[in-house]
Order: structure tokens, then C-alpha cells, then sequence
């Protein structure tokens, strides 16, 4: 007998349930106003390159869902 007949759960759901595909927390969400509204005095900081970059990254790791 195949032991993975005996399997009744379906893999996909045993994966999300474990927490494997949920979205991320969107970061830019945890930084405080002040960080993105305010230019910053330190050399090499920009914030637009910041959110530039994790925009760029969603859409290469989420296509479906930066197209909303």
C-alpha cells in the first residue's frame, strides 16, 4: 500500500495553514512618517530609492498583486 494514498489533506492547504504563502507585511508601512516625509542629513540615504527598490521587488516576487 502507498503511504502517500493514505494522505487526505491537500498539500497546498497544509502549506498555508503552516504560514508557507502568505503575503509579507508591506515594511513601508512599519517606518514612521517622519523617516519618509523628511529629507535626511546622513550621506547615502534616500528613501525614494528605498521604496523605489521594495516596489521593484514586489513586482518581480508578485506580479498579480502590484497590478491591482
Amino acid at each position: 500500500m502507498d503511504v502517500l494514498n493514505l494522505w487526505s489533506d491537500d498539500p497546498e492547504e497544509v502549506l498555508l495553514d503552516l504560514g508557507f504563502g502568505c503575503d509579507e507585511p508591506d515594511i513601508s508601512g512599519r517606518i514612521p512618517a517622519r523617516f519618509i516625509n523628511n529629507q535626511s542629513s546622513a550621506r547615502g540615504i534616500n528613501i525614494q530609492v528605498f521604496l523605489d527598490a521594495q516596489k521593484n521587488r514586489m513586482d518581480i516576487e508578485n506580479p498579480d498583486v502590484s497590478s491591482k
